[in-house]
């Protein structure tokens, strides 16, 4: 198992928030706790316009995967050209485009400081009427306000979300109040096999201390002086 482990729970973790917004999952869930037979309907993926902000490497697999469900795919992001588009086999377009465009806008930018309040009410306000939004990258990118104003006034279809401007989420956020707001405690790297890789790397980190050896770095280059890091 490698590091690389994360990002793929990530990746998975992205599909079934859009899987779950769009077939309504939870709601359905907790209906069938007090009703015999709720007849909610849901959506297909497969036909459906998916946005994604940020064509890196998550947002590459999460377009592979939606790709796999016929949906068309577009991507935006400051780096990203038209060459790399077509080699995932997605459609490049301005953040305008994406969110007029996208039944879902799925959010796999880096956080920085160009990328904080990057979707906020005006690109809010240009997704169509019942779009989803997902964001399982950083809370600060996109406007908790805008949100939870699009949710009140019954604009977004719904959201997913694994990250907040603050967490754990206090009690009293408005986002808690949505039936169609599904929410996670980021838990996008909460995956048994992670976990374990986690804790198998730590003992041996440890092991290693008390011997005297150097210790592994999964990211070697941010300590100066050191060099060696994971195979």
């Amino acid at each position: 198992m490698t590091g690389s482990e994360a990002p793929i729970s990530t990746i998975e973790l992205t599909l079934a928030l859009i899987l779950s917004c769009l077939r309504k999952l939870p709601l359905v869930d907790r209906r069938m706790r007090t009703e015999a037979w709720p007849p909610i309907p849901g959506y297909l993926l497969n036909g459906k316009t998916v946005g994604i902000v940020g064509l890196g490497r998550i947002g590459s697999e999460v377009a592979r995967l939606c790709l796999a469900f016929r949906a068309r795919v577009l991507a935006t992001g400051k780096t990203l050209t038209d060459e790399r588009a077509r080699a995932a086999g997605v459609t490049r377009a301005t953040m305008e485009e994406l969110f007029r465009e996208s039944d879902i806008v799925t959010v796999h930018a880096k956080f920085n400081r160009e990328t904080r309040g990057l979707i906020g009410e005006k690109e809010i306000g240009l997704m169509k009427k019942g779009a989803f939004l997902i964001n399982t990258a950083r809370g600060p990118i996109v406007s908790e306000a805008a949100l939870v104003s699009a949710l009140e006034q019954g604009r977004l279809g719904g959201v997913g979300l694994d990250v907040f401007d603050e967490e754990p989420l206090p009690f009293e956020h408005p986002l808690r109040r949505f039936d169609n707001a599904i929410l996670l405690p980021h838990r996008g790297y909460a995956t048994v096999e992670v976990l374990q890789e986690r804790f198998e790397r730590a003992m041996s980190n440890i092991a290693d201390f008390i011997d005297g050896k150097p210790l592994e770095l999964l990211n070697p280059e941010l300590v100066p002086g050191q060099t060696q890091s994971f195979k």
